[in-house]
């Protein structure tokens, strides 16, 4: 992951995802003076598609924590494209909202961050993470629990800041 981009400044990040049919700016029309909002609504319908990829990948890879290691790779694979996707999109296109490119670049570093631990759960429990240990529970707990809270809450700041 590009180290360039900004750390999210609000570690207390609330709310969920864009809508599949697109942003809707709700709050942009109160805080932005007209050619800014609309540079943001322009900005908001492109990185709509990126977001929906890294959101619908995420959710794949959740999904598959107790499937069988090859169907997690797969999906840790899935996830790992998307955050880069979205990384070099986000890093090409800076967001005029600085609030929302934060939590962007914290749901693309949460997501990011998702993938070691899912691939350690593959090797170590090839026939799914309901066979596991107790001490792989532990580390995939450690390193996973933090990582979906920071997502889920990116992901509701982010429908919070108007795009849902």
């Amino acid at each position: 992951m590009n180290d360039a981009l900004p750390v999210p400044a609000d570690p207390q990040l609330s709310g969920a995802l864009l809508a599949p049919s697109g942003p809707r700016c709700h709050h942009l029309s109160v805080t932005l003076d007209p050619r800014r909002r609309r540079s943001m609504r322009k900005w908001h319908r492109e990185a709509a598609p990126i977001l929906g990829a890294l959101v619908r990948s995420e959710d794949l890879l959740l999904d598959a924590i107790v499937r069988p290691g090859v169907t997690v790779l797969a999906a840790v694979d899935q996830l790992e494209f998307a955050c880069d996707e979205a990384e070099e999109w986000l890093y090409h296109h800076p967001c005029p909202d600085g609030d929302f490119g934060q939590v962007m670049v914290a749901l693309i570093r949460a997501c990011a961050g998702m993938c070691p631990v899912m691939h350690l759960v593959a090797d170590d429990a090839p026939d799914g993470l309901r066979t596991a240990d107790g001490e792989l529970m532990s580390k995939v707990d450690a390193g996973l629990t933090d990582r979906i809270s920071i997502a889920v809450q990116s992901r509701a700041h982010l429908r919070r800041l108007g795009c849902q």
